[in-house]
């Protein structure tokens, strides 16, 4: 399509922080080799893989579960199995790869309620696809052929694409200009500029990508997008520690590139109040942002290097950070407290030649949304209280309650089992229900005793920790046709409005490519050389779009840091 001509930056050329491999060496091996010992010993940092989160014993959850004592452990109402469970059972066995463990670092293979259960929103993974599975979804010279197949463009609508400075707080080169279009040789430029490049929503744009992600989605029955990030090699510090308000997979799929995740200081971080973008840089050694005199983020959990066959799960507000360093590389993993030592098997391009960590590091980013789309306890429990009726005369309305959830969820510290951090979590399968619109509100259904219970449990204890406000007696009433479980039942029918959409996208978009998309990433089918013009993407891409109905209208819940 005429995209491979060289791109250019807006202004002048000059390399920000270039570190290339011809300067590595002429700088001489001295530098590299304290940075690598000084990685090296904090890599190999004792790492404690749960601290300060709660571990639900598979006999005490399923004991709770059976009594409906939801309030007993987050692993307990996130691993309570969906009402649609059944019909999902093939998308189940679609993401299977995504946690099937690492034998060689101890860590058993995981069932999808397994899964759910003990690591869904409070405890990193890490697992062994194969690298076979990984290159499926996508290799590295498939970048260039999405590229020139779609109409993307830098800062704009498709792909979102965008070229990141390394160590910079997550922030954009922009001399990139918004609107210009993204040529095939983009990684090319990336690599040579020493920049990240980054591109959003692939599950759009190819297939194999679209066809696994209609599995999540219908599976954790959560909206759920894929983005790509390309780093250049030798980067000390390729991104610098940062939280996610989601939660998310990260797919090794070329070259190798080091990941240290870390506890936050509170579970569940609101996304406005996490740190580590939009230019608020924390030095990954003293765990300190340059603003602050305190930690910021907690001990390292793990430390591994990805390769291609490697998925990587990071709960919804932990930290990471990343490099591409080769001393940092070649460090032995710390897995679980214990160190284990990496496999000596070789790695190989798509050319088979033997990839070295002189690599550019290519990895897909999994991400399923649960606060981005306003689709947790508090927003749940926010919004019901907001469109109650006028109370009973002589009772007091929701108002208090409501500015006590506030307070409580914007908390930045705590514990997994106090009131703000059971309010920032995602809502559960079982009461959020599958993509579909026109399923029956759960709430009043018949046999929902336990998640009413827990609802008017979870707003009293808020209250009670609170310690200024009062529970409105007439809001504890059970009875599935009472003002407040008829308010929850309207806002849960919204919070399934972004799966829903998501769904029918990617559901419009393998049918407009057809057999163009059936085929394997790299093999026929993958979009190679087919004739896209007759695809209307512009309409496609906007279905996610057409109902913004789950939005909160009231601007108060955007502004966090005022309910403080």
């Amino acid at each position: 399509m005429g995209k491979s001509k060289p791109l250019k930056p807006k202004g002048a050329a000059q390399k920000e922080g270039s570190l290339k491999p011809n300067h590595v060496i002429a700088a001489g091996l001295v530098a590299l080799l304290a940075v690598g010992v000084g990685a090296f010993a904090y890599l190999r940092q004792p790492a404690a893989a749960k601290v300060g989160y709660v571990q639900v014993d598979s006999a005490e959850a399923a004991a709770a579960a059976a009594a409906g004592d939801w309030a007993h452990g987050v692993g307990t109402r996130l691993g309570e199995p969906s009402p649609s469970e059944s019909n999902v059972a093939d998308a189940c066995d679609a993401i299977r790869p995504l946690f099937m463990g690492d034998a060689a670092a101890g860590i058993a293979a995981l069932n999808c309620t397994e899964f759910m259960r003990d690591h869904w929103e409070h405890t990193p993974l890490v697992s062994r696809a194969g690298r076979e599975w990984n290159h499926a979804l996508m290799r590295l010279p498939d970048v260039g052929k999405m590229i020139g197949a779609w109409p993307i463009r830098f800062f704009k609508n498709h792909g979102t694409a965008a070229m990141h400075k390394p160590a910079s707080g997550f922030l954009a080169d922009y001399r990139w200009e918004r609107g210009a279009e993204v040529p095939t040789n983009a990684v090319d430029i990336a690599m040579e500029e020493q920049r990240t490049f980054v591109m959003h929503n692939l599950e759009v744009y190819w297939p194999p990508i679209g066809r696994l992600i209609h599995s999540i989605v219908r599976y954790f029955h959560a909206y759920t997008q894929t983005n790509l990030y390309i780093s250049p090699p030798y980067l000390t510090e390729a991104t610098g520690p940062h939280q996610d308000a989601h939660s998310v997979f990260i797919v090794q799929t070329h070259g190798a590139k080091r990941w240290c995740v870390h506890a936050p200081r509170a579970p569940l971080t609101l996304k406005p109040l996490q740190r580590g973008k939009n230019g608020d840089v924390i030095d990954p050694l003293s765990r300190r942002a340059v603003t602050d005199a305190v930690d910021v983020m907690g001990p390292p959990l793990l430390n591994i290097t990805m390769r291609p066959g490697r998925v990587l799960y990071i709960p919804r507000g932990f930290f990471h950070h990343t490099s591409t360093d080769p001393a940092m590389l070649a460090a032995d993993d710390v897995i679980n407290g214990r160190v284990v030592p990496q496999y000596d098997e070789p790695q190989y391009d798509e050319e088979h030649h033997e990839i070295d960590f002189g690599q550019p590091s290519m990895a897909l980013t999994l991400s399923i949304l649960s606060e981005d789309v306003w689709s947790t306890w508090l927003m749940l429990l926010g919004e019901a209280l907001q469109e109650l009726p006028p109370p009973p005369p002589g009772e007091a309305d929701g108002t208090q309650l409501l500015e006590a959830i506030r307070r409580l969820a914007a908390r930045t510290v705590g514990t997994e089992g106090d009131a703000g951090a059971r309010l920032r979590e995602a809502l559960p399968r079982v009461i959020v229900g599958a993509c579909e619109r026109s399923e029956r509100a759960v709430f009043t259904d018949p046999g929902q005793e336990g998640w009413r219970r827990y609802a008017v449990g979870l707003l009293a204890d808020a209250a009670k920790e609170d310690g200024k406000s009062r529970f409105p007696t007439w809001l504890k009433r059970l009875e599935p046709r009472s003002p407040l479980f008829s308010a929850l039942d309207a806002v849960l029918q919204r919070k399934r409005i972004p799966c829903h959409l998501k769904r029918e996208q990617i559901e419009a978009m393998l049918a407009a490519l057809g057999d163009r998309g059936a085929g394997p990433a790299s093999g026929p089918g993958a979009l190679t050389g087919a004739p896209l013009a007759d695809i209307d993407v512009d309409t496609i891409f906007r279905i996610e779009k057409t109902d913004r109905s789950y939005m909160p209208q009231d601007k108060i819940w955007f502004e966090p840091r005022k309910w403080m």
